[in-house]
């Protein structure tokens, strides 16, 4: 009795998430920034963004040195709404690493969802945050 409760609960639930989803569908776009910094002028930064949808735009931004950073933004467009994605990653030579992203879909029914991320890497003489 107790397993039947549980599986029915599990049901409904999932249920519930796929009815949210499929009534804020929308264009596709997602992004990630990568960053790693340490001591030394040294450390990697990394960015993606794409987007599917009838109209929209992808771009990526990097830079290494004496503060590694990383940008992505993507903004996709089509008949079932619009999404934006833009995340963020900062690695200097010395503090904390941070990331950040941000995540809307606005569906045609003015249906919206979105999502926020943080991310702080501190410690050790080499710190990655994504």
């Amino acid at each position: 009795m107790k397993r039947t409760n549980h599986t029915a609960l599990m049901a409904l639930v999932g249920f519930a998430l796929l009815a949210s989803a499929a009534a804020c569908l929308a264009s596709d776009a997602e992004t990630s920034a990568s960053a790693t910094g340490g001591r030394r002028r040294s450390g990697t930064a990394s960015a993606a963004a794409r987007y599917e949808g009838d109209l929209g735009f992808a771009r990526t931004n990097t830079r290494t040195g004496a503060l590694n950073a990383a940008r992505a933004v993507a903004l996709g467009v089509d008949r079932d709404g619009v999404s934006l994605s833009v995340s963020t990653a900062i690695a200097p030579q010395h503090g904390p690493a941070v990331a950040t992203n941000f995540n809307m879909s606005i569906g045609t029914r003015g249906d919206a969802a979105h999502s926020v991320g943080r991310a702080v890497a501190t410690g050790g003489s080499r710190r990655t945050v994504s």
